[in-house]
This record gives structure tokens, sequence and C-alpha cells, in this order.
């Protein structure tokens, strides 16, 4: 997925690992010497959701949108944009992708969209929580990340990685952790 230039929609159960994978995605494809700009939807005030995307000349403000002109825009809980900011948001991704079909020349290349949601796309859709437009922007491509309880094999290296990281923030000398224990948390 990291070549393609299609919005992509990460499906994760909370607490999941979208972060380091939309990180993951953008530094292998080839915009990877562009900015990633992370914006969490849910943490937005649903008043200010439209100048935080898109910018606001009265405040002297970028928007996320324009900020990763070029790189990627990876959005935390797609579902919880306003109505209004997803029909725009659908809106720019669609004139964006006309102007470059009809004419000529050199423009801002937009940014690659990482979306993730809770739900996949089909739930979504059927809840109405998506703008039908957007909807059909992220069909093309969707990633599914298991949650940890069904990768169980991952658990060592995690806890081997927790443990060092805390050792070193501490400033202890590294320590291991006894096989009981680890069979314990897988």
């Amino acid at each position: 997925l990291a070549p393609v230039t299609d919005p992509l929609l990460l499906v994760a159960t909370a607490g999941s690992p979208v972060l380091p994978v939309s990180r993951f995605i953008h530094d292998r494809g080839p915009r990877w010497e562009a900015p990633f700009v992370v914006a969490d939807c849910s943490a937005a005030a649903p008043d200010q959701v439209m100048s935080l995307l898109f910018g606001s000349e009265s405040e002297h403000r970028a928007g996320w949108f324009r900020s990763a002109t070029g790189g990627t825009l990876l959005l935390r809980d797609l579902p919880a944009l306003p109505r209004p900011a997803q029909t725009r948001l659908a809106a720019a991704l669609s004139a964006q992708d006309a102007a470059r079909d009809g004419e000529e020349g050199p423009r801002p290349v937009r940014p690659r969209m990482i979306a993730t949601s809770r739900a996949p796309l089909s739930e979504l859709r059927r809840r109405g929580a998506l703008d039908p437009d957007l909807a059909r922007c992220f069909s093309r491509s969707s990633l599914t990340i298991p949650p940890l309880r069904e990768r169980r094999e991952d658990v060592p290296s995690l806890t081997l990685l927790a443990i060092d990281r805390a050792c070193r923030v501490l400033a202890r000398e590294p320590v291991g952790i006894e096989q009981e224990a680890m069979g314990a948390l897988v």
C-alpha cells in the first residue's frame, strides 16, 4: 500500500498501533521526504474542525490539509469528523482529482490521505456515519489491523521492548522476565 496514492482506511480496534502503521506506510512511499501530519478528528472541537482541517485566513492558520501538501495526512477517527467537514473533505479530494485529469501545469500535490476507524467502511456506510462521497474516496483501499489478542506471537517482543524502555528511563541495567511471567502475559 505504500506506493499507492489513493486514500487508505485503516480499520483497527482501540489501542491498535495505527500511528506506527501509518508512519511505516508513509516512510516507504514516494512521499517519504514530505510532511507527515497527524490530526485527531475526535479531539477537535466541532466548531473549530473546519478551520483546523482547511485553515483560516483570519487566524493565519494553514490547516491540516494544506500543511500535509505533498505528504501524508493521517486523520485519526475519521467518523468523528462532523458531516459538513466530511462533505468538504470529499469535495476537496474530488476537485483535486478532477483538476489533475483536466488541466496542465504544476499544481500543489494534495496530501495522501490515511484515515482510521474502529468500524469497517461497510458498517460506516450502513450506519450513515460517513458522507457517501467521502466513503467512495476511501473505498479503493483499506487495511484491517488485527488486535493484539489475535497476535499473541507479538507479546514477547513487545514485553521486552517495554522493559528495555523502562530500564532506560529509570537509568537501570537491563533486566529480563521469567518464562512463567511471559507465559502468563501471552
